[in-house]
């Protein structure tokens, strides 16, 4: 897995993810709901929550996500805005580049003779565990024909490595170097001929 950090980008084949397209996938799932319960007095409560207006904020080597969170209990409502934490990586196997929430918490809360209590602390990345997933640049591996004066053809194989991955103000930066290789013709066996009967 390669993660995010001060790596230095490289320039022959470079993939990007903008902050921008990634609203655009919380904008599409739109409200994420739940249902839990606390215990207050010896006695088990439900409570319901909302989460809505997700966003996520990419900058320099880091990712911010947040949300606005309404609570929803027997003795009350409210909304809180909460701001968690993503973590963004490469994962050279799967060719995939990752952004997962891992850290954003929410207080349930009520009132006790007059002062404000926290009854349960929740996890919203125990409630959202899959990562939004990208391809990721080994995709632009390829055979490149190229025609020769003299009537030939060569055939150049382009294969990205060495990839890095930044996060840069608003975007995701992957990028590679290309290993471009002559790609061998494929060797041909000349027949062998009968030998001649005596």
């Amino acid at each position: 897995m390669v993660h995010a950090g001060a790596q230095p980008l490289r320039n022959d084949a470079v993939l990007t993810v903008h902050e921008e397209t990634l609203n655009k996938v919380l904008d599409a799932l739109g409200e994420v709901q739940g249902k839990n319960s606390f215990s207050a007095f010896w006695i088990n409560h439900e409570f319901t929550w909302t989460l809505s207006r997700a966003n996520i904020h990419l900058l320099t080597d880091s990712a911010r996500f947040e949300a606005d969170v309404l609570v929803e209990t027997a003795f009350d409502a409210y909304t809180d805005h909460v701001v968690g934490r993503l973590a963004v990586g490469y994962d050279e196997k799967a060719n995939k580049i990752s952004i997962k929430l891992v850290d954003a918490v929410f207080r349930v809360r009520m009132g006790f003779f007059g002062k404000e209590i926290t009854v349960r602390k929740v996890q919203l990345a125990d409630y959202l565990p899959n990562p939004i997933l990208f391809d990721g640049p080994s995709n632009l591996s390829t055979n490149v024909p190229i025609r020769m004066p003299d009537g030939s053809q060569r055939v150049l194989l382009l294969k990205p490595q060495s990839i890095s991955l930044r996060i840069l103000p608003a975007q995701i930066v992957v990028s590679s170097e290309l290993s471009i290789q002559p790609q061998s013709p494929p060797q041909t066996q000349t027949p062998k001929m009968p030998a001649n009967p005596k």
